[in-house]
């Protein structure tokens, strides 16, 4: 049900009316919060809810950005004016801003906690409101997907195709090569694993070019062939460590989530798994994982139309994410979706197994917080925020990363 634009407005009125009578305490004049307020809701009067969900959360990204540098940096954007030269703080919330900086605009030597937590609850607390999308949004969020797809390094085998390894620099080699080991079979060399993070290097004379003394004197961009020799060995190294994936453990079985898929309607069941192409049935055979539970005859679904050439497609979805645009997202087939959980399962299940399973946890936050604390004293760690960065995960890379599995 759409929120009318009055009741909304009517909403954020009240909602910015209770902050201000829990933070009034902190105003040394009763004047300054009746100012503060007062300009507040004219403001939302004028502009609507895009001053709370977009223009506040830019002033509230800048000021985290001057808590940071230690000094208020004057800024263009929307009720930042400053007082005056004599007053170096913005003339709005001037009253809290002034227990976080003095009046030169430098951080105070123990500027006031509470006001930190009052100026960043008015200024980002509705910046996770979700709001219809505009068709507008939407178009430029499709027009990133797409230009971020184009840039994306491509895959050397042929993910679109029936035959996995019929593409590229692969189709030459022989038949027996490109041969698809089953996951219930005898593991068999297959050219994924020759495949190498170096292949992204340029060559020069049939060779990587590059050692680690060049690239220190000509100051490449390209990293040294020895360097990604390691990065190649550690990725094995992490891959294989999880073990056989031809066997799966009790614990690892697949199940399907509450999300939507592709090919099935609300008046389906995601078990019938009408599309199971043969490219998918020639690694996992039908007969073991189309049913619910693995190779039971008792549990299995139907086998309507097994063996189809060509998989159905997803289906991009949009859903609300910020008044920005809204987040993007796929609807997998439903028979992706099962053997995806599978795998999910489990790769979750063997990582406290790896080399590295100290450092991904994804039930345990305690060393993330603990690390992104210690960033914000001294600086001492960073949080990488990469834009579309799942969709900057190429199945290239993915290739190289688990050749061994």
């Amino acid at each position: 049900m759409k929120t009318k634009p009055k009741s909304l407005t009517l909403s954020l009125r009240g909602y910015i009316s209770a902050i201000f009578q829990d933070v009034q305490w902190m105003y040394e004049r009763p004047s300054d919060w009746s100012r503060d307020h007062s300009r507040l809701l004219h403001e939302l009067g004028i502009k609507g809810e895009r001053l709370l969900t977009l223009d506040f959360p830019a002033i509230g990204k800048h000021f985290d950005m001057c808590l940071a540098k230690g000094a208020y940096v004057p800024c263009s954007l929307p009720l930042t004016r400053m007082c005056s030269k004599a007053i170096q703080v913005p003339a709005f919330l001037r009253g809290l801003y002034l227990r976080i900086f003095s009046i030169d605009g430098k951080l105070r030597v123990l500027p006031c906690p509470d006001a930190i937590l009052a100026v960043r609850t008015i200024l980002m607390g509705a910046k996770k409101l979700r709001l219809p999308y505009k068709k507008g949004s939407l178009h430029e969020e499709l027009k990133e997907f797409v230009r971020c797809d184009q840039v994306v390094r491509k895959p050397s085998l042929n993910w679109l195709g029936d035959d996995l390894y019929d593409a590229g620099g692969l189709q030459d080699l022989p038949a027996d090569d490109r041969s698809v080991s089953h996951r219930n079979g005898k593991r068999c060399d297959t050219p994924v694993e020759r495949l190498h993070f170096a292949d992204a290097l340029p060559v020069i004379d049939g060779q990587h070019e590059l050692t680690f003394e060049e690239y220190a004197s000509e100051k490449k961009h390209n990293p040294p062939r020895r360097l990604v020799d390691i990065m190649q060995q550690v990725a094995d190294i992490v891959s294989s460590s999880f073990g056989d994936f031809h066997s799966e453990n009790p614990s690892e079985l697949p199940r399907h989530g509450p999300g939507v898929v592709s090919d099935v309607t609300s008046k389906e069941t995601k078990y019938a798994f009408r599309q199971w192409t043969s490219k998918t049935d020639a690694i996992f055979p039908r007969d073991r994982y189309g049913s619910l539970c693995l190779g039971s005859r008792i549990f299995s679904t139907e086998r309507d139309t097994g063996g189809l050439s060509t998989e159905s497609p997803s289906c991009i979805i949009a859903v609300p994410k910020t008044a920005k645009g809204p987040r993007l997202i796929a609807a997998e087939p439903s028979s992706h979706q099962w053997l995806q959980q599978l795998i999910l399962n489990q790769l979750v299940g063997r990582l406290g197994s790896t080399p590295i399973a100290k450092a991904v946890r994804f039930n345990d936050q305690t060393q993330n917080r603990e690390r992104a604390l210690a960033g914000s004293v001294d600086g001492s760690y960073a949080t990488i925020d990469l834009s579309s960065a799942s969709d900057r995960l190429s199945c290239w890379a993915v290739e190289r990363a688990f050749r061994l599995i």
